[in-house]
């Protein structure tokens, strides 16, 4: 079970599960692998900051260079 403050990195679940996911259900050999995945994720977590939403000061678009404005 993951702390409160702590959130899994679905990226991370996503890049594993792909390949494992057609051999899931084949069998017993599959389910040893999906146990060592989940291990895996959760070691792949990351301190979720809800106040910090990447807000940062608005910054002004540069203009496009002569050669590459329509004619």
């Amino acid at each position: 079970m993951l702390p409160p403050d702590r959130v899994v990195n679905r990226a991370y679940i996503h890049s594993v599960l792909k390949p494992l996911s057609p051999s899931l259900p084949l069998g017993l050999a599959a389910a040893y692998l999906f146990a060592d995945a989940l291990a895996l994720f959760a070691r792949r977590t990351f301190k979720h900051r809800p106040d910090n939403q990447g807000k940062g000061k608005p910054r002004h678009k540069p203009d496009k260079y002569m050669a590459y404005k329509a004619a």
